[in-house]
C-alpha cells in the first residue's frame, strides 16, 4: 500500500508541473498515435519471509534465469499544455517476463531429449499517467524531451511454456507454474526521446523507456507447506518507436 500511494503521489506531483508552466503554445493541442518497442525484459527478487533451505532453491533458481526480448504496443494520447509540457496517456499491452537457461541433458541414445529450457510471460493491460518536459526544440520541426509518470496495470495472462530440444526437432509444451502473479501493479516509467514532425499533422516519435514494478508481481504464497513470501520485480529497457496524429 506504501508503494501504490507513492506512486499516486509521483502521478498527481506532475499534473501542477504542466498546468502552471509557460503558456506559449506552437503545438497542436492534441497527439493521437500508435507506438511499438521490443524490450529488454527481466525481474529481480526480494527474499522476505523463507527458510534457508527455500532461499537457496531460489538463489540458485536465478541464477540460472536471464533476460527475455519482448514486444510492447502502445496507442497513446497526448495533451500539450504548454511549450515545453506534454501529459501523455493511452492504453498499452505489455508483455513482461524472463527465461531460464538451457539445461543440457547427458543422454546416450541418438534421437533423445537433449536440453530444454522454460519462459515465462505475463501480459499487461496498463494505462499510463506520464508528463515530458521538451528541454531542446527547434521551431515546429523537431524536439527532445525526458518523460517520467507511472503506468497503472491490470495482468491478463500468465504463461509458463517449456522448450525441449532433440536431436532432430523442437517441442513447446504449456507447463503449470507455483508462480502466480498478482491481477494489478504499478510500474514507474522514465526515459528520454525526442519527436520530429515530418508533416503539418504527423509526428515521429523515439523513445528510450526504463520501467519497473513498483509493487511485487507476486503474492505471499506457500511452498513445501511453509509461509513464503518472495517478492517479484518485473522491469524493462528498450526502445519505442512511434507515429502520432496532431489535432486540435
Amino acid at each position: 500500500m506504501r508503494r501504490l500511494k507513492q506512486g499516486l503521489f509521483l502521478v498527481l506531483a506532475i499534473l501542477p508541473m504542466a498546468l502552471f508552466a509557460q503558456t506559449g503554445q506552437d503545438l497542436p493541442l492534441f497527439e493521437l498515435g500508435a507506438s511499438l518497442s521490443y524490450n529488454y525484459a527481466y525481474r529481480s527478487l526480494k527474499i522476505v519471509t523463507a527458510s534457508s533451505t527455500t532461499e537457496a532453491i531460489y538463489n540458485n533458481l536465478q541464477e540460472n534465469e536471464k533476460a527475455s526480448f519482448l514486444p510492447h504496443f502502445s496507442i497513446p494520447f497526448s495533451w500539450n499544455p504548454a511549450s515545453h509540457w506534454r501529459i501523455n496517456s493511452g492504453v498499452n499491452y505489455s508483455i513482461r517476463g524472463f527465461e531460464t537457461k538451457y539445461t543440457e541433458l547427458k543422454t546416450p541414445n541418438p534421437g533423445t531429449l537433449n536440453k530444454l529450457r522454460f519462459f515465462y510471460r505475463t501480459s499487461w493491460l496498463e494505462i499510463p499517467i506520464t508528463a515530458d518536459y521538451i528541454f531542446w526544440k527547434r521551431p515546429s520541426r523537431f524536439n527532445l524531451f525526458c518523460r517520467a509518470g507511472a503506468q497503472f496495470g491490470l495482468n491478463t495472462a500468465a504463461k509458463t511454456t517449456m522448450e525441449r530440444v532433440y536431436d532432430s526437432r523442437t517441442e513447446l509444451e504449456e507447463v503449470k507454474s507455483n508462480d502466480v502473479p498478482r491481477k494489478s501493479s504499478v510500474f514507474i516509467t522514465m526515459g528520454i526521446g525526442s519527436q520530429y514532425r515530418f508533416s503539418k499533422r504527423f509526428n515521429l516519435e523515439l523513445l528510450l523507456n526504463y520501467q519497473r514494478g513498483l509493487l511485487p508481481a507476486n503474492p505471499e504464497f506457500g511452498f513445501n507447506g511453509e509461509p513464503v513470501q518472495i517478492n517479484t520485480y518485473y522491469w524493462n529497457f528498450g526502445a519505442q518507436i512511434g507515429i502520432k496524429y496532431l489535432f486540435g
